[in-house]
């Protein structure tokens, strides 16, 4: 059961204080942050509860060089493009 329809379901599962994310802050640095609950979604939008999210070699790069392909890496940022909910 990963799909609710409002901020209101996920309060009623236990996530009243909002979420856990966790994010690179510097090279080699992850830390746990809360985050506020997102907005109501929209017409034709859904909430999806993810259960997992998968990294990739770009990912690698963000957190073992601070950078990928030239580009400085922007902190904090949240690893992971590939979720599962």
């Amino acid at each position: 059961m990963g799909l609710f329809c409002s901020r209101a379901a996920f309060r009623d599962i236990g996530y009243s204080s909002g979420l856990k994310s966790a994010q690179l802050v510097a090279p080699r640095t992850i830390e746990v942050l809360k985050m506020p609950l997102p907005a109501d979604p929209g017409p034709g939008e859904i909430l999806v509860k993810l259960r997992s999210v998968g990294i990739c070699g770009s990912d690698m790069h963000w957190y073992l060089d601070g950078s990928i392909y030239g580009m400085a890496a922007a902190y904090p940022q949240v690893l992971g493009h590939e979720p599962a909910g």
